[in-house]
């Protein structure tokens, strides 16, 4: 049976892991963030599920009967459906591995450019785009001064100070 399940995100991994120990197949794509706890300068490598409570089970009916309790079962997936869930799950986890090498090899901020334009990923803008303007290092944290692109408060730009683990490189698609 290959399935769609679901569980509580903070236990999703612990369940994968029950499901894989006993000889099934559970793989719960997982994304790793930076976050900024507070009073801290430096952010602090996060992982956590990528679909947040979803997972992907691939178990035999007597397997599943034994572990049912632990998470709900959502939809049960195909075999064509079930080799995009594997491509998808294989690009999910090379960007994983990616972002945990360059966060390992202390690339944590990324370089820009005045003009680049930046995708804003939290805040009052969140998923707006802006402009890079400067790097201000003036205060115990370094952070982004950006214009937000098609905002304007009584005719002139939105200027922002924005976190740099909050925005991104914007790669039109």
């Amino acid at each position: 049976m290959k399935l769609l399940c679901t569980a509580p995100p903070s236990d999703v991994f612990a369940i994968c892991d029950a499901i894989n120990d006993m000889g099934g197949l559970a793989v719960a794509p997982r994304k790793v963030e930076l976050v900024r706890l507070p009073k801290q300068r430096r952010p602090q490598i996060v992982e956590s599920p990528f679909l947040g409570a979803y997972f992907f089970a691939s178990l035999s009916a007597n397997d599943w009967h034994a572990t049912k309790s632990d998470y709900r079962t959502v939809q049960e997936i195909g075999p064509t459906e079930w080799r995009h869930v594997q491509a998808f799950c294989a690009r999910v986890e090379q960007d994983y591995q990616r972002r945990m090498g360059e966060y390992e090899a202390g690339r944590r901020l990324e370089e820009y450019n005045p003009g680049d334009a930046l995708q804003l990923l939290g805040g009052l803008f969140a998923d707006h785009l802006a402009t890079f303007q400067r790097l201000d290092e003036s205060g115990p944290v370094p952070m982004i001064k950006a214009t937000v692109q098609g905002v304007e408060l009584l005719g002139r730009p939105v200027e922002v100070t924005v976190d740099p683990i909050n925005a991104k490189r914007w790669a039109a698609e």
